[in-house]
C-alpha cells in the first residue's frame, strides 16, 4: 500500500514551466520580426540602388563606344538630334545605329535578368539618358540630364 501512495520521481517539465518557455519566445519573436522585415524591405532597395546605377553606367559605356564608331564624341555632336533607343514593346523597329547601340549595351551590362526588367531606353547625343526599370511591381524612371543630376522617380 505504501507503493501507490509514495511520490514518484518524475524528471521533465511541467506544463506551466512549458508555457511560460513559449509566451517568452512569442514576445522575442514579436519583436523581431518587424524589424527583420524592414530591415529586409531596405536590402531590396539598396539592391535596386545598386542595379540602376549599373544600368546606368552600362548606357554611358554604350552611348560613347556607338558614338565612337560614328565618328562623333559624346557631349560634343551637337548635328544629331535623334537619341538611341530600346523598347520592349512589339513592333519596335530599331535603326542600325539602335542596333548597335543595344549590342554594347548588353555587351556591357552583361546580365540578362537586368535586361528583362527594362522597358525602355533613350540615349540622347549631348550624354543625357532616360531609362525605365521594372521590379517587384514597381517602376522606376532614371533621369540623368546632360549637365544635371540624376533623378529616379518610383510609380
Amino acid at each position: 500500500m505504501s507503493r501507490i501512495f509514495s511520490k514518484a520521481k518524475h524528471s521533465g517539465f511541467t506544463l506551466v514551466e512549458v508555457i511560460v518557455v513559449l509566451v517568452v519566445l512569442a514576445i522575442l519573436l514579436a519583436i523581431l520580426v518587424p524589424s527583420m522585415v524592414g530591415w529586409i524591405a531596405k536590402a531590396k532597395e539598396k539592391q535596386v540602388q545598386v542595379e540602376l546605377r549599373t544600368v546606368a553606367l552600362a548606357i554611358q559605356s554604350a552611348q560613347a563606344e556607338t558614338y565612337g564608331e560614328m565618328g562623333y564624341a559624346v557631349q560634343t555632336s551637337s548635328s544629331l538630334s535623334e537619341p538611341f533607343t530600346y523598347s520592349s514593346r512589339s513592333g519596335f523597329t530599331p535603326s542600325k545605329w539602335d542596333a548597335r547601340f543595344l549590342t554594347h549595351f548588353k555587351e556591357y551590362l552583361n546580365d540578362d535578368t537586368l535586361f528583362s526588367r527594362i522597358p525602355s531606353i533613350y540615349a540622347y547625343p549631348d550624354g543625357s539618358f532616360y531609362f525605365s526599370y521594372k521590379v517587384s511591381g514597381k517602376t522606376y524612371y532614371y533621369a540623368k540630364p546632360a549637365d544635371g543630376d540624376v533623378t529616379v522617380t518610383t510609380y
